[in-house]
């Protein structure tokens, strides 16, 4: 179980990794079209940090508390 703003929290990270990975490898990349295409990812990158930030900022105070699963609610396997 997690909370809403937990699982934002995650995704932030995730987002956050993959742009530090464009961040430390775009100096060491020499070719052209692939340090092209690091700098579009790399921006793309920037912008989802940006918005997964933006939907943290505009959660409301109960996004914290974490959701308990009742196991009679869960889906038969």
């Amino acid at each position: 179980t997690m909370s809403a703003l937990q699982a934002f929290q995650v995704a932030l990270s995730s987002e956050q990794k993959a742009l530090d990975f464009y961040n430390e490898a775009l100096p060491h990349v020499t070719d052209p079209e692939i340090r092209s295409l690091f700098t579009e990812l790399r921006d793309e990158e920037v912008e989802h940090v940006r918005m997964v930030q933006r939907a943290i900022d505009q959660l409301p105070p109960e996004a914290a508390l974490e959701i308990e699963e009742d196991e009679d609610e869960l889906p038969m396997m």
